[in-house]
C-alpha cells in the first residue's frame, strides 16, 4: 500500500486524458463507487487523520474490516479530501447564529476513498458498520489536475503556488 519513489502500487481510477499542458491536465473519470465520511475536524482534538481512520477501519486496512460482510477492501489512490469553509454572505438583520466556524475555520471536512473498480454499484459494496461512513456513486466527471512535484501543501491545494 502506498508509493515508492513516486510509483503508486495500488489501483487508481480510470480516466481519459482530454487535454495536457505543461501546467495541468484535464481528466475525464469513469463512474465509481466511493466511501465517504464528513466530520468536524475539531472533534478529533487536533489530529488530522480522524476521517482517514474511520474509512481505513471500514475497509480493514488496520485490522478487522468494519463492514457488514467483514470483507477486506483493497486500498486505492488517491484519497480525496474536501474542506468546507463557512460561506460568506451579505450582512442582513437580524443575525442568528448556530454552530461553530469562525473566520477561515473549517466547519467540516469530507474525506473519500474510491472503492476498487470491482464495485460497479453502491449496493455491491459491503455496508459500513459505522453510520458515519456513506457509500455512494460518482458518475462520470471531469477534473483539472495540476502538475507539480513535492507535497500537497495548503498553498498548492489553494492554487497559490501557480498564481501569477
Amino acid at each position: 500500500m502506498g508509493s515508492v519513489f513516486g510509483k503508486i502500487d495500488v489501483e487508481t481510477p480510470k480516466f481519459e486524458l482530454i487535454r495536457s499542458t505543461d501546467e495541468y491536465e484535464i481528466h475525464k473519470y469513469s463512474p465509481s463507487v466511493i466511501a465517504e465520511v464528513t466530520y468536524n475536524p475539531n472533534q478529533f482534538k487536533g489530529k488530522k487523520d480522524g476521517g482517514f481512520m474511520i474509512l481505513a477501519n471500514y475497509i480493514g486496512a488496520l485490522g478487522n474490516p468494519q463492514n457488514s460482510k467483514l470483507e477486506k477492501i483493497a486500498m486505492t489512490a488517491p484519497v480525496i479530501t474536501q474542506s468546507l469553509l463557512p460561506e460568506k454572505i451579505a450582512m442582513i438583520a437580524p443575525v442568528v447564529m448556530k454552530g461553530g466556524g469562525g473566520e477561515g475555520e473549517r466547519k467540516s471536512v469530507t474525506m473519500q476513498f474510491i472503492l476498487p473498480s470491482k464495485y460497479k454499484k453502491a449496493e455491491e459494496a459491503p455496508r459500513p458498520v459505522d453510520e458515519r461512513v456513506v457509500i455512494t456513486e460518482k458518475g462520470e466527471r471531469k477534473y483539472e489536475v495540476v502538475k507539480f512535484s513535492g507535497a500537497a501543501t495548503e498553498e498548492v491545494v489553494n492554487g497559490e503556488v501557480f498564481s501569477s
